[in-house]
């Protein structure tokens, strides 16, 4: 059967008050096409993060993660804007994911039907409830038909009738040959609908196998059997026949006497712990009002300590605001629409792909449309007009360029080296330097940058080579420098293109 999704020692860790904190540690596993696969585990086993990083949300720290195919994640939220409607966030969504406006009209109506939102497919999502965020999410994925989906307890929020409903479409997806994870913490909905089952604990897997197998190991982990007082005697009796029986075996009567006193100790102890667990549930009475008063003076004392603080920097603070320099704007998806009004359905006055930067000179909010408009300029060419908010990110931090360019032409290899073709880049055509697989671009006669045509090294080489990127598709790369930007172009994982253009700071 093919593996649609192979994960290599995947780990995911964060930074948090200088702390490393691991969502993720070594985690190992292949999926087939046909796979309907339940992800359990308590909350902060790591669930989620693993959702997100199959879907692409975010990112591995290190490891590799081969996907064959689209993958869609489904939750209660699953990347909604709260500010736009349920048919604005349709097109949306559709916009990123690169469909064109006929493909988009098309599709809503079929997409709308299957969420069964009535008229408040036209309200604010910021109005929904969690089921009716969940039924939009599902109709979306649906009508996209991926390859690899990902459901993030969604199926808990939504009454029985749409639940069937979306279990007949995950039957059908199956059937097709898509790999489904269902994260649950319903044990009924893994049993019914999931032949293997991956246990998460504490960011590392604890088992992956057949449901059969797996599910009543977690359920026995849920609800291990309790050790009472009764069971504690009985144990101290049976030693008690124990050693009688070595007695009249020929044991010494010592040894005897030293069994005796054994068993004494073992109900003295059963005693005592069945005291200690009165007395812990004496302490339990009274620890609500302990740590209430402790929450109260913890505030008050951030209150006082706060006050103090914005006295001092008031004083104190002489130095003028530096300046932020422009807004600059990148394009996340693979394309994203110019407008020449800032409404979703004014012209298209061009298209922009992914990790094209613009400057933002105005934002606008429409009241009408629940949206932010940023009105953006290519500084090169002067070209302007509107885009969504949603479409484009501010990229604060970069990385250093000549280091970069180092890293790069080691990994790679690259002809010409980047240290030659980066200076052409301010050249006017005909004085630039001619390279065999490249192709230099030209904004008024001027070189602004170049792409290279390559076919080597992974993702995962350039993630442990560069660290994380600032922007990435399944597709694209981008990595952000002081003076330039690297996009890669991605074909089954390895780099075909690298693209090297000058950026707008």
């Amino acid at each position: 059967m093919e593996h649609s999704i192979i994960l290599k020692n995947v780990t995911k860790k964060y930074e948090v008050h200088d702390e490393t904190n691991y969502a993720l540690r070594n985690i190992n596993f292949t999926a087939s096409s046909g796979d309907v696969i339940g992800i359990i585990g308590m909350s902060g086993a790591g669930k989620s993060t693993l959702a997100n990083l199959i879907t692409g949300q975010t990112q591995t720290t290190s490891g590799e993660i081969d996907i064959n195919g689209q993958a869609s994640l489904i939750c209660q939220t699953s990347e909604l804007n709260p500010k736009l409607t349920g048919r604005e966030n349709i097109e949306l969504k559709c916009m990123i994911l690169g469909f064109n406006k006929k493909e988009i009209t098309e599709r809503m109506p079929d997409m709308i039907a299957f969420a069964e939102l009535d008229n408040d497919i036209d309200e604010p999502v910021k109005n929904y409830s969690d089921e009716m965020k969940a039924r939009l999410a599902f109709a979306i994925s649906a009508s996209i038909d991926p390859d690899i989906l990902v459901i993030d307890e969604a199926m808990s929020v939504v009454d029985q009738g749409f639940a069937d409903k979306c279990m007949d479409k995950i039957i059908e997806w199956k059937e097709n040959g898509k790999t489904i994870f269902l994260i649950s913490q319903t044990m009924e909905q893994i049993k019914n609908n999931c032949q293997k089952v991956l246990w998460l604990d504490e960011g590392e897997i604890k088992a992956y196998g057949s449901a059969e197998e797996i599910v009543p190991q977690y359920e026995k982990f849920l609800n291990p059997p309790e050790v009472t007082l009764d069971s504690e005697q009985h144990l101290a009796s049976e030693n008690r026949v124990r050693a009688l029986e070595a007695n009249v075996a020929g044991e010494t009567v010592e040894q005897e006497q030293q069994d005796a006193s054994t068993i004494e100790a073992e109900q003295d102890a059963a005693v005592s712990r069945s005291e200690l667990r009165h007395a812990h549930k004496k302490r339990r009475e009274f620890s609500p009002l302990i740590k209430v008063a402790i929450i109260v003076f913890g505030v008050v004392a951030l209150v006082y300590i706060g006050i103090a603080l914005i006295g001092k920097s008031q004083l104190t603070s002489t130095e003028p605001e530096e300046d932020p320099g422009p807004d600059i704007r990148y394009v996340v998806g693979e394309t994203a629409a110019i407008r020449k009004e800032p409404e979703f359905g004014s012209e298209t006055t061009s298209t922009a792909g992914f990790g094209q930067g613009f400057i933002v000179t105005e934002t606008r909010d429409s009241s009408a449309r629940s949206v932010t408009w940023l009105k953006v300029e290519n500084n090169t060419t002067g070209e302007k007009g509107w885009i969504s908010d949603q479409l484009v990110k501010k990229i604060d931090d970069g990385i250093n360029d000549e280091q970069a360019a180092d890293t790069i032409d080691t990994l790679i290899g690259f002809t010409p080296a980047l240290e030659d073709a980066i200076p052409m880049i301010g050249k006017t055509k005909g004085e630039e330097e001619e390279f065999d697989y490249t192709e230099y671009k030209y904004e008024d006669d001027q070189v602004v940058g170049f792409t290279i045509t390559v076919n080597d090294s992974s993702k995962s080489e350039l993630h442990d080579a560069l660290g994380e990127p600032q922007l990435e598709r399944k597709s694209a790369i981008l990595y952000h420098g002081s003076e330039y930007d690297f996009i890669f172009t991605l074909g089954d994982g390895i780099v075909e293109e690298l693209t090297v253009v000058k950026n707008k700071l």
